[in-house]
């Protein structure tokens, strides 16, 4: 990397760590660690385990990720209006290496999350090999599936507005985690071809959450059973960072020089 896509790093820094992402590590670390306290006498120790992960997962996978959409289609929006594109640009930082540094603040929000949940799911249950596999695999999906979303949101921050790009971009996260559920039990029920149709072309990004598997403490997934999943995520992540790489193009002017 050049020199040159440091001050691009910082500058989005600055705009994805401005008091929100602190604001919300304190809810999440409060919520965590004090509400289940305060509900342990109506709780057994297993329910107050599953109490604390449940609620970091949510932080996790819900209020962490629209944080960084938010955070990544306003940095996108910003090097479109505010110029910064065309500035780095002429500085020699190619297109391709400011839109993965600009997008590297809003994924270290999301890492920190997902790190933490793993941490309290751990902490909650006690340390054990298998638990520590289910850790690892649920930060490795949660990684995958959240920086392609990043990247997206920031392409379509670029390509139309802060506000745009953020609303698409949850609507395809949520769709991805929860639509698509339900959008399958609507067709199991119907028996519809159309609605088959759709939703084996859905982003099924729900395969990425392993909330479930954390609270009631599965323990890690099979390997080859991962592996299935993980490949179907990753394949969708190259799709979905490919469209939000070209939004950003199209939106910073790079595709005509």
């Amino acid at each position: 990397m050049k020199n040159t896509a440091w001050p691009l790093f910082w500058l989005s820094w600055s705009r994805a760590v401005d008091g929100s992402f602190e604001v919300l590590l304190i809810a999440a670390t409060a919520i965590v660690t004090y509400a289940p306290w305060a509900l342990s006498e109506a709780l057994d120790p297993t329910s107050w385990a599953m109490s604390r992960v449940q609620a970091a997962c949510i932080f996790a996978w819900v209020a962490a990720p629209t944080l960084a959409i938010g955070k990544a289609a306003t940095i996108g929006s910003v090097e479109r209006e505010g110029g910064l594109g065309s500035f780095f640009s002429g500085m020699g930082v190619p297109c391709r290496t400011r839109f993965l540094w600009a997008a590297l603040p809003s994924l270290i929000i999301s890492a920190v999350f997902l790190v933490g949940a793993a941490l309290v799911y751990e902490s909650s249950f006690g340390w054990t090999v298998g638990r520590t596999l289910l850790s690892l695999q649920f930060i490795a999906a949660g990684v995958v599936v959240q920086l392609a979303i990043i990247l997206l949101a920031m392409g379509a921050g670029a390509a139309f507005s802060a506000s745009g790009g953020t609303v698409m971009t949850l609507l395809v996260w949520f769709y991805g985690l929860y639509g698509v559920q339900l959008l399958g039990l609507m067709q199991a029920g119907a028996n519809s071809w159309a609605l088959g149709s759709v939703w084996v072309f859905s982003p099924q990004l729900w395969l990425g959450d392993l909330t479930r598997r954390m609270v009631f403490d599965w323990g890690g997934m099979p390997w080859s059973q991962f592996a299935g999943i993980f490949s179907y995520l990753v394949l969708w992540g190259a799709i979905a960072s490919l469209g939000g790489y070209a939004l950003y193009r199209k939106g910073t002017g790079a595709f005509y020089r």
